[in-house]
Formats: structure tokens, C-alpha cells, sequence
């Protein structure tokens, strides 16, 4: 085989080397970006297509009587034991029933400002919150523990969170349609008088 023959088959099976490098690399930074995008917690089932109502950011939804006569308390279900939370009894409730109750007040009165306060920090290294949000009718909120483990300074706890919409808009949650109920799993970090979201799973 002659020089000039040699040199290039060397260059092509350089070229192919390079190319195939090329092209792994490629495919790893894609997996990588794939793997570090953050869940929406607006769409955790992935669909927006259902059919929406407006948003309307000025609307009072307290003023809609047929929402009001919905139930809007916290059911909540913990070790067997179940009852609602209300403003009656927050004070004497355990500290995750008082969490839900405060995270759904705070939905349901569309206070978005006060809403990232209800997660952990690392929460946010893997999911997005909405920036705002309108009012939302809320109804028939019912929290059952799934699972507690203890950690090293205090508690891990799995819990399934059902509710209905009425009107929903989409601003909160825009993968739910009105009155159906779907799971969500919210995982909570308790830690002494502290209890926060740390992570979201439909």
C-alpha cells in the first residue's frame, strides 16, 4: 500500500473517531439538560389541554354563593384518625395539618406572594412554582398520610392530597379539569416546629 493510500485511510478513521466523540458528547449534554429540567408544579401530569375557564385576577370567588356552600376545610387522615381542619381546632393540630391548611388558604385566597414559603430550598433545584396566580375555587380537600420515616432530625412523610376545581382557570394548575379528582403525593419534611413541601409527584 502506497503512502498517500495509508494517509488516507488514516484521516477518514481519524474523522470517524472525532465524529463519533463529537456526537457522544452531544447526546450527554442533551441527557444532562433532559435530566436537570424542572418539573412544572403547575402541570405535574404533563397535559394543558384541558378546557379552561378565564382568568380573571380581579374576580372575588367568595362572592360566587354556590362555591361557598362547597366544603372547603382540610380533611386530613393520619394514622387512621381523620377530621377536618379548621380555624377551630389549627392550633391543637398536628404541625403537616396545619401546613395543608395554610398551603390551601393560601390557594384558595390567591396569595402567590406567601406560596414559595410552603418548600423546602431544594424543593426549587427541582420544580417551578407559579409566579402568580388568581384566586382558585378549591372545594372537597381531603390529606391522608401514606408513609412516615424517621430521619436524623425528624420525619419524612408521604402524604396523597385530593381536591376538586370549580372554574379552574389554569393559573395554579393548568392539567386539571373542573370537579375531577386525580392524586398528587406531597412529601414532607418535618423537622421540630418545621414542616415544608419537599418534593410533588402526580
Amino acid at each position: 500500500m502506497n503512502r498517500k493510500k495509508l494517509l488516507k485511510k488514516v484521516f477518514i478513521a481519524s474523522g470517524a473517531l472525532l465524529f463519533g466523540a463529537v456526537l457522544v458528547t452531544l447526546i450527554l449534554w442533551g441527557v444532562a439538560a433532559l435530566l436537570s429540567e424542572k418539573v412544572d408544579s403547575s402541570a405535574l401530569r404533563g397535559e394543558t389541554g384541558v378546557s379552561l375557564a378565564d382568568a380573571d385576577y380581579d374576580e372575588d370567588i367568595f362572592l360566587d354563593a354556590y362555591y361557598i356552600s362547597k366544603n372547603r376545610n382540610v380533611y386530613f387522615t393520619f394514622d387512621g384518625d381523620s377530621e377536618y381542619i379548621t380555624s377551630d381546632n389549627y392550633s391543637e393540630s398536628y404541625i403537616t395539618a396545619r401546613l395543608f391548611y395554610d398551603y390551601f388558604q393560601a390557594v384558595i385566597n390567591g396569595d402567590y406572594s406567601v406560596y414559595p414559603s410552603f418548600f423546602t430550598d431544594s424543593f426549587f433545584t427541582s420544580y417551578t412554582v407559579p409566579e402568580a396566580f388568581t384566586m382558585q375555587k378549591i372545594y372537597d380537600i381531603s390529606v391522608t398520610l401514606e408513609s412516615r420515616t424517621a430521619t436524623d432530625t425528624g420525619w419524612t412523610e408521604m402524604y396523597s392530597v385530593r381536591y376538586r376545581f370549580m372554574d379552574n382557570n389554569g393559573t395554579f394548575r393548568s392539567d386539571l379539569p373542573d370537579n375531577t379528582i386525580i392524586p398528587v403525593y406531597y412529601s414532607i419534611t418535618v423537622s421540630g416546629d418545621t414542616a415544608l413541601i419537599n418534593a410533588m409527584y402526580s
